[in-house]
């Protein structure tokens, strides 16, 4: 928390001190209208109802209260003042701002919490290209794992890998018949193994919309795949792992990492659902009907609606029983698996896969999570809130009240020649739009206009991930490509451009990343509108960080590097800096802002380029 809010709080609570009233029971809080203070706090309102033997008015109580705080302010306060009904409004003195402007370079990171967070993203089935609401769930999770862990928590990220399902054996199923000829399955092979295999998914399962016996062959080869002891189960691995290397090539060329794959097969292997199986049996929670069209079924009473059916009349479990399993093991209480180094090159840091036949142990390095993050589609907030629920009912209610889900709504590509927008994404029916051939589209795009340059992929991507981030997750979104390359507004381009001006500047006044001519001290002349915006700006960045941490929502951050780089630009087209009366003080101011931006894009994802020619 900064010093003027800890010492407004102190203030306060002075105040309350002096006027014999015990109590913490309010709020300071920034003002969305800076014209109403830069904090505002309701201890009146909160207040009177037990102090009316003081005052006759939340606002008299105000005022009582601030006549005594103005007797202590510091120099980091310019005005104290009551307002409406009895809020009292604080107003930060230009020295402090100033002050700030020095402070902010240090913040390379909070102590917001720090707990030990499972986040897992993307978990994209291994059968086809990845399209681009992937890459949102991608963008979404790689800069939340950022921001979560600049404010002080041990993040680690996971990718669920589903390499037994019935995808898998409709892509091996397709392989075995050969509709769309291909052989060469290998790891060296893997994008053309992926470019395969997403068109010979989409034609098998048209076949099989006309075809029993198609369907009847795949759900032998489904069989197999599951008891993984047969020639199915090896062509799925080979295929599975080609196909998730050619991904996490993509994505390593995005600069988004993993720390861990889960395959869904080694959770079979380990037998995760039968260790829970043997947990839940110990619930009075959990029973075995006997009667109406559930008879067999193993169900959890849930006291808000219908028991959910955890295991299925012939002993299956159902999507929320194996969830079940999956984040018992995240928390902790299933035993571990054993692990590999997946060393195939697709990322900078070291990447490990679970092998329950040939790894090593890990002493509980991947789970042994205090709370978990998934980053899944707003489809799956019911089945979520499904398996949330039931850990509450089996007597898990530290790990439900530490499970969070992180929903977001669908992409649309707004078509360039009208109005309409392509329809929702589907592997199955061929209808999407893949991250490669997007991005090649972005890239032809900037070609057209500007040629080609050094940083035309550091923009590409940042025009992406910006676009895909600046909306709040759960909206559906209509991706607009003049849009996201629009150099003079809400995007990417134009944060990176506002940075490399900054650098610019920098260089023809010479100087270096830690410049400090002094101190705020050495700045007493007066500041101008654009001064001041710039640094009340610079001002916010911590609780810019803070909201984004605990709201789970990276679009605060894009719309903070939107207003930080508008007012720059303005003050950079307005004031003169190189040769000013003000060079030493603009020259900090540039410092500053430079390093915010920088830091900012770097919590979702884009590079802060030097130079955009």
């Amino acid at each position: 928390m900064n010093n003027a809010f800890l010492e407004i709080e102190q203030l306060i609570n002075n105040s309350l001190a002096e006027l014999n009233i015990s109590s913490t029971d309010y709020l300071i809080e920034r003002p969305f209208d800076s014209a109403n203070g830069d904090y505002a706090c309701n201890v009146a309102m909160k207040l009177f109802p037990s102090a009316k033997s003081i005052a006759s008015s939340p606002k008299e109580l105000a005022e009582k209260i601030s006549n005594i705080i103005k007797k202590s302010i510091s120099k980091n306060i310019s005005k104290v003042e009551v307002a409406g009904p009895g809020f009292i409004n604080f107003y930060l003195s230009n020295d402090f701002f100033v002050k700030n402007m020095f402070d902010v370079r240090d913040l390379n990171g909070f102590k917001l919490s720090d707990k030990k967070i499972s986040l897992e993203h993307t978990q994209i089935n291994p059968n086809k290209e990845p399209h681009i609401g992937h890459l949102r769930n991608a963008c979404i999770g790689d800069s939340l794992s950022k921001i979560l862990s600049f404010v002080g928590n041990d993040v680690t990220v996971q990718y669920y890998q589903n390499d037994v399902g019935q995808q898998i054996a409709s892509i091996v199923l397709a392989y075995n018949k050969q509709f769309i000829p291909f052989k060469d399955v290998s790891l060296e092979n893997c994008k053309a193994v992926l470019e395969w295999a997403s068109r010979a998914y989409v034609d098998i399962e048209k076949r099989m919309e006309s075809s029993t016996e198609l369907k009847s062959e795949k759900e032998e080869i489904q069989r197999r795949i599951v008891a993984q002891n047969s020639e199915d189960s090896k062509i799925a691995i080979s295929i599975t792992d080609a196909i998730l290397k050619a991904t996490l090539v993509l994505f390593g060329h995005l600069s988004i990492e993993y720390d861990l794959v889960v395959k869904e097969s080694d959770i079979i292997k380990n037998k995760l659902w039968e260790a829970t199986f043997d947990l839940l049996k110990a619930s009075p929670a959990f029973y075995k009907s006997t009667k109406g069209g559930r008879v067999g079924c193993w169900l959890v009473k849930m006291p808000m609606s219908d028991d959910k059916v955890i295991v299925r009349s012939n002993g299956i479990p159902t999507y929320t029983g194996n969830d079940i399993a999956y984040h018992l093991w995240k928390f902790g209480v299933i035993k571990d698996f054993k692990y590999e180094v997946l060393d195939w090159g697709t990322q900078d840091s070291l990447l490990y896969a679970t092998d329950s036949d040939n790894g090593e142990t890990l002493n509980n390095v991947f789970n042994s999570a205090e709370s978990i993050v998934n980053i899944i589609d707003t489809t799956q907030t019911y089945p979520q809130e499904g398996v949330k629920e039931a850990l509450r009912v089996l007597g898990y209610s530290k790990y439900a009240d530490n499970y969070h889900h992180v929903n977001y709504g669908f992409v649309f590509l707004k078509d360039a020649n009208s109005e309409s927008s392509v329809v929702k994404m589907s592997g199955r029916k061929g209808t999407v739009v893949t991250i490669s051939t997007f991005i090649e589209t972005l890239r032809d795009s900037l070609l057209n206009q500007f040629g080609s340059f050094s940083a035309i992929d550091e923009v590409v991507f940042g025009a992406i991930k910006f676009e895909l981030l600046k909306y709040d997750t759960y909206q559906d979104i209509t991706f607009d490509i003049s849009s996201a390359l629009d150099q003079k507004g809400f995007s990417g381009p134009y944060v990176q451009y506002t940075y490399a001006r900054a650098q610019s500047v920098m260089s023809k006044g010479d100087i270096g990343t830690s410049s400090d001519y002094g101190g705020a001290e050495s700045y007493s002349f007066g500041l101008n509108e654009f001064e001041l915006e710039i640094l009340k700006l610079l001002f916010r960045f911590e609780d810019i960080i803070f909201r984004s941490a605990n709201e789970s929502a990276p679009h605060y951050i894009c719309k903070y590097l939107f207003d930080l780089s508008k007012s720059f630009n303005a003050f950079y087209n307005s004031c003169k800096i190189i040769g000013s009366e003000q060079e030493e003080f603009r020259l900090d101011l540039t410092l500053s802002t430079s390093i915010v931006l920088s830091r900012c894009m770097k919590l979702i994802g884009i590079s802060s380029p030097d130079s955009l020619k």
